[in-house]
């Protein structure tokens, strides 16, 4: 990022007057242009906020596209994939991550367990993922199943975790 202030804040710079805004935890770093995109006084563009930070963009990308999510993956995580799903029944995986980034977002233990029970019909076993701090709900689902199940809350990585994504057939 430093490098990129310096290049555009530089002689010579060929940006065509189009600054974009960065945001980091400091707040907004502010650069010359005629032009600047940002979000600031602006309406939501929808639903997600995805579209929010493409409508920034939108001045110079009319019309674009969203781009498809993709997440890489390495052989390392795909091996540590392989390896720890190996262990479960059949292919029709269920995945749960009942974890939240703060309480009000966060389901109880119990319906996620409750919705498991429902759907188990469809699957042959269930992977929970999640980090450290959901190891006790992902507990409480383990033991509140009759899947199959295999707890990885607190084992994995995000790309071990997500390398396990293709594997699975619902998240």
């Amino acid at each position: 990022v430093v490098e990129a202030v310096r290049h555009v804040r530089g002689p010579g710079c060929q940006c065509g007057g189009w600054v974009l805004l960065l945001r980091c935890a400091a707040g907004g770093i502010g650069l010359r242009g005629r032009r600047r995109l940002t979000k600031w006084h602006r309406g939501p563009h929808g639903p997600h906020a995805v579209e929010d930070h493409m409508s920034v963009i939108a001045a110079v990308n009319p019309g674009g596209e969203i781009p498809p999510a993709a997440v890489w993956t390495g052989e390392g995580e795909r091996a540590f994939a392989e390896t720890a799903l190996a262990g479960l029944p059949g292919s029709r995986w269920l995945a749960l991550a009942p974890g939240a980034n703060w309480p009000p977002k966060t389901w109880p233990a119990e319906k996620f367990a409750a919705l498991a029970e429902t759907v188990r019909g469809h699957f042959d076993a269930l992977a929970l993922v999640g980090g450290p701090d959901d190891r006790a709900r992902c507990e409480t689902i383990r033991s509140n199943v009759s899947l199959p199940c295999l707890d990885l809350a607190g084992e994995t990585t995000l790309l071990e975790a997500a390398a396990g994504l293709g594997r699975w057939a619902a998240l």
